[in-house]
């Protein structure tokens, strides 16, 4: 308890301590053998050692104001703290063995912020200046307060990967945050009681927002602004529409910080219209009762970039016996149908604006049909998944386009881990790969016409000897031939993990994958098939799709940003546009059959 006091005595009155009523001391094992801890107490001392230990600990869900978690762990077994409740604006830490931390909840603030443990220290300015000095410790906390106030807080030049610095002011006059040194210049004035968090990317040399105080931003304020959203000085906005407070139409801000983002949301019965003034936005905005829309601005491009938006679903089998779909009231619907859920046409929305989209996902196995009006388009078959979007004249227009794939597996294969998984694992790896064409915006989609299952040769050892030889095999080609499939794709038992040929002709669409390795092979390889190579240097820097051991389902693109970081999805130096590519291509394969 001296190192306690001591270190209480040292931090500024903030970090006060309160007399603890209710302590208890727990490991894993009194806990029923978990890392969540309880509510109920003023002071939790949670202790760890090799036989008594937990991967993941999960502080206090509903903890007491000014409630203090020390934590320490002996086991040679790192665990971690799920951080989504700390102030410091990561998803967790580590906790190696003889890792110590020590942390305090805020009412006030809704957040733990964090006393003590590994490297981390606690600033606060020096005669009038708060300069961070290079290479901080992992954790840095810069306080402002009236007692020690400065106007502006100035981060580190240089850290190491993953460095955060956190800055509090509970000072009357406002603080901003120097933009030297960070990656993009988002809004950075902080009011009393709020707290801004920064992330060193060593791969992109600079620190980037990733927590900062959400100001609320009321409809009236922006009636009061003439229908235009004032932004708040905080990079977070948001805008809650309710029934004593909305305005008929938002316009958001001709400028704002690099990355600045608005999220609108509302429990409003009467709907809410975003205009799409100073945005890339196209199509249907209402915002309805329970929707939620986020903005993020990109300098780059002169205007606001929309991140999330709603979506309508729809049962075809819901529908009315016409096929009718309703009027568009978000940017994108959603239509399933399959067996039992569907109809023999679908007619496209009749009000619709420009930029307006409709998907249309059916494993039903007749064919339904598609009419935009009195226009007929062409029909979906079975395992289609088609967009269509309202162009500049608000006509729908296919946008899809449909590659058709045989798949195949070795009894080999089938033999060791059964036929049915086999399947199983094909179409769980087609849904990942159209996935991660969705989610990049590109055109084409893939769709299973034939599944097989080889008898392969016994030469067959390594992925190399399945990816040269099925192509050539006189059953595959039968096979290929009656289903008309545009490409090949091959599971196997071989030595490795997936190889596919690097675009070419009609012999040369196919790839393969083995069962030593994940489902999420198959879109990395047909991203071969369809002309991406290897890129391991995404401007992002986490692993996409087309890195060599794979990555997050995305395929590298300048019109998607990491969601957290604002990040464009782009391979760096070069840019190079992956779904561009990709869509260049598709109509090329899609005709090889």
């Amino acid at each position: 308890m001296k190192h306690l006091l001591s270190l209480a005595l040292a931090l500024s009155a903030a970090l006060a301590l309160p007399s603890f009523a209710q302590t208890v001391a727990l490991t894993p094992n009194s806990n029923g053998g978990s890392g969540t801890l309880p509510n109920g107490f003023d002071q939790i001392d949670f202790s760890m050692h090799n036989g008594n230990w937990a991967r993941t600990l999960i502080l206090p869900s509903a903890p007491r104001d000014g409630a203090r978690v020390n934590i320490a762990t002996d086991a040679a077994l790192t665990s971690h703290l799920d951080a989504s409740g700390v102030d410091i604006g990561i998803n967790r830490i580590d906790l190696p063995t003889h890792a110590n931390y020590s942390l305090s909840y805020s009412a006030a603030d809704g957040f733990w912020t964090v006393l003590s443990g590994g490297t981390m220290t606690h600033s606060v300015p020096s005669n009038g200046t708060a300069v961070i000095a290079d290479n901080p410790n992992k954790i840095t906390y810069m306080r402002v307060s009236d007692a020690v106030f400065a106007s502006k807080v100035s981060l580190p030049k240089a850290a190491a990967e993953g460095s955060i610095v956190v800055v509090k002011s509970t000072a009357t006059q406002a603080v901003t945050v120097d933009p030297a040194n960070r990656i993009y210049a988002s809004s950075a004035t902080l009011r009393s009681g709020d707290t801004f968090g920064y992330l060193y990317r060593a791969d992109i040399g600079g620190w980037i927002s990733i927590r900062s105080t959400v100001r609320h931003v009321a409809a009236s304020a922006i009636v009061a602004n003439q229908g235009t959203l004032p932004l708040s000085g905080s990079p977070r906005n948001l805008v809650e529409l309710t029934d004593t407070d909305r305005i008929d139409q938002i316009v958001l801000p001709k400028t704002a910080g690099n990355r600045d983002r608005v999220t609108i949301r509302s429990q409003a019965t009467a709907n809410t219209v975003i205009a799409p003034a100073n945005t890339g936005l196209y199509g249907t905005t209402t915002v309805r009762n329970g929707d939620e829309y986020q903005f993020m601005y990109v300098p780059a491009r002169q205007r606001w970039e929309l991140i999330s938006s709603p979506s309508a679903f729809h049962q075809a089998g819901d529908l009315p016996s016409t096929g009718q779909l309703p009027d568009m009231v978000t940017p994108h619907m959603v239509v399933n149908a399959a067996d039992g859920n569907t109809r023999a046409e679908l007619l496209l929305p009749v009000a619709r604006k420009t930029g307006d989209r409709v998907t249309i996902k059916t494993q039903a196995t007749t064919a339904i049909k598609v009419r935009s009006g009195q226009t007929a388009l062409a029909p979906l078959a079975a395992g289609e998944q088609v967009s269509y979007v309202a162009d500049a004249n608000k006509a729908w227009q296919r946008q899809t386009t449909t590659i058709d794939m045989l798949l195949l597996y070795s009894a080999k294969a089938a033999t060791q881990l059964g036929a049915d998984t086999m399947r199983a694992r094909l179409v769980e790896g087609m849904g990942i790969t159209n996935d991660t064409l969705e989610n990049s915006l590109a055109k084409p989609r893939f769709r299973t016409v034939s599944t097989q299952q080889l008898t392969t040769p016994d030469s067959w050892k390594t992925q190399t000897d399945a990816l040269n030889g099925a192509k050539d095999l006189a059953q595959v080609k039968t096979w290929r031939t009656q289903s008309k499939a545009d490409g090949i794709y091959y599971e196997g038992n071989e030595e490795g993990c997936g190889q596919g040929f690097l675009g070419g002709n009609a012999d040369f669409m196919m790839s393969v994958g083995m069962i030593a390795c994940g489902t999420d092979v198959m879109s990395h390889e047909l991203g071969h098939n369809m002309n991406v190579n290897h890129n391991t240097n995404f401007e992002s820097g986490d692993r996409l799709v087309m890195n060599p051991v794979g990555g997050a389902p995305f395929f590298a693109t300048p019109f998607v940003f990491l969601p957290e970081l604002g990040i464009p999805l782009t391979v760096k130096m070069d840019g190079l546009n992956e779904v561009k590519v990709i869509d260049d291509r598709a109509p090329t394969v899609a005709a090889f059959r």
